[in-house]
């Protein structure tokens, strides 16, 4: 209860805005834009304009759209699980990976520790989400310790990768040398038009092997599809979530990601692929790309992509990518301008 009085607090210290009239904001933004209270709060939401703030899509609206664009179910053993993934799009640039099985658990016991004596291996759930699950062997675990690993974990269905570096470019903002992956949600509306919604990508904190974004350390970044270039990173710390355009010495505002040319032409090969070996089923992917020094490698792909981290990292909503008329029919009247800010920041509904 603490924590959530001093959300209001904060704003009403930083915004001018009192509590009473967050929670007019809260109740509104429910009725016109299914937005749950917290993501007032997450989106820092008190922080736009009407018209900005009633773009935004929350957990509520997400569900709607994934399952409006991605209708079967059976589609999701070939999406969500990593293996079958990887070996039914055998023409997208997957990383080289292995599959622990019982039956051949000892020679791969062998192979994966003499594979970590010269980079470090990187395990993960065959089917996990979210960073849950992954863990990394390295050259300074014995050969017992990585026997006891794999051996705890293989039932529960593991592949393993040689741990991928990133790009020295993108290297350069972080703090661990993990991997942070590019984010890019795609979107077919026709079978011959195919639209990049949105992207964004992840810096990797101290300490962490995954680029979760609710890992502690880790930092959301904009990206500018096309040009492929980043804007500005920020924390995700909710209320107190800070945006900065410097890291390590480096500025961060246009620095170009090095996705290689045509990148573009590339990303629609890909949505071609999938789209058309599942029968035109899936509309909506959010891809994982890593961007390495060798070059793009998938790493997996999402019929759920999160619009959270895509409108926190960029800045702006997406509703009117997939309901126009939702985010154009919301009839409101302005009840109360703050000057501190500029903001008005509640609305009378019809």
């Amino acid at each position: 209860m603490n924590k959530r009085l001093s959300k209001f607090a904060y704003v009403e210290n930083n915004y001018g805005i009192s509590s009473l009239t967050q929670l007019k904001d809260i109740w509104r933004l429910w009725r016109t834009n299914s937005l749950l209270p917290n993501e007032y709060f997450d989106f820092s939401l008190f922080s736009y304009d009407i018209n900005a703030r009633r773009n935004f899509i929350g957990l509520v609206e997400s569900n709607k759209i994934w399952s409006r664009y991605n209708v079967k179910p059976s589609i999701e053993k070939y999406i969500n699980n990593k293996w079958k993934f990887y070996h039914k799009f055998v023409d997208l640039p997957i990383p080289e990976t292995g599959l622990l099985q019982r039956e051949t658990i000892n020679d791969q016991i062998k192979e994966i520790y003499e594979i970590s004596r010269h980079t470090n291996v990187f395990m993960k759930p065959v089917a996990g989400w979210g960073g849950k699950g992954c863990f990394v062997i390295t050259n300074k675990m014995d050969f017992n310790a990585v026997t006891g690993c794999l051996l705890r974990n293989y039932s529960a269905g593991y592949i393993y990768q040689r741990a991928l570096k990133p790009h020295h470019e993108m290297d350069k903002f972080t703090y661990s040398g993990a991997i942070g992956a590019l984010r890019v949600i795609t979107l077919v509306r026709q079978p011959d038009k195919i639209e990049i919604v949105g992207a964004f990508t992840k810096f990797v904190g101290q300490g962490n092997i995954v680029d979760y974004t609710s890992n502690p350390g880790n930092y959301l970044v904009g990206v500018y599809p096309h040009f492929w270039s980043l804007t500005e990173a920020m924390t995700n710390n909710g209320v107190n979530s800070k945006r900065f355009n410097e890291m390590n010495g480096y500025s961060i505002y246009g620095t170009n990601i090095p996705v290689g040319e045509d990148f573009d032409s590339e990303l629609c090969r890909w949505v071609s692929e999938v789209h058309n070996k599942l029968e035109l089923d899936t509309s909506l992917i959010g891809w994982d790309i890593a961007v390495t020094n060798e070059g793009v490698y998938c790493l997996e792909a999402n019929l759920k992509p999160g619009f959270a981290s895509l409108q926190k990292a960029d800045g702006k909503g997406y509703l009117h990518v997939f309901n126009p008329q939702r985010v154009l029919s919301t009839d409101y009247t302005p009840i109360k301008s703050f000057a501190k800010k500029g903001l008005t920041t509640a609305w009378k509904t019809r």
